[in-house]
């Protein structure tokens, strides 16, 4: 387990790091915490001063089959490209779902958006990144609760 934490933790995109979805750019903030599917960032949205939270498709069980190409996720060869791919479409598909539990639940984080298209820019320029990589959240449950409380009330 420590060596997959580690693992991913190599891989998280670093403070700083832009991420533009339709139009819009989002600077991140560093990586706070991993779940079993995601890596999780603080976030920034140029045109807004509140906070919000962005879950990148990062599944543990691919943790060392996983490399970053001018900041996109990729698999090191076809198998975990597609188990990746895999990864990718139910992370879209999550969208719908938090938005459900978000609306009877004081312990989530509802999805805002599920970008089809993203661009990833870690100072390099610009690059393309697959539907389902990136969801954008609110980091404010629907009790009011921001993202450090939430945690730790889910936590206890």
């Amino acid at each position: 387990m420590g060596d997959t934490r580690k693992q991913r933790e190599a891989l998280a995109l670093p403070a700083g790091t832009v991420l533009r979805c339709g139009g819009v750019r989002w600077t991140l903030g560093g990586a706070v915490c991993q779940g079993g599917s995601c890596l999780f960032y603080r976030a920034a949205r140029e045109d807004s001063a509140l906070p919000f939270g962005i879950k990148e498709c990062c599944p543990r069980e691919l943790s060392g089959r996983l490399i970053r190409r001018d900041g996109v996720l990729t698999g090191v060869d076809g198998a975990a490209d597609a188990a990746l791919a895999q990864a990718r479409a139910r992370m879209a598909a999550e969208a719908e779902i938090s938005q459900r539990v978000a609306a009877v639940s004081q312990r989530a984080l509802p999805v805002l958006e599920a970008p089809g298209a993203a661009a990833v820019d870690v100072g390099r320029g610009e690059r393309a990144a697959p539907a389902g990589s990136f969801l954008l959240l609110r980091q404010v449950s629907q009790g009011g609760l921001f993202l450090p409380q939430l945690l730790e009330a889910c936590s206890r």
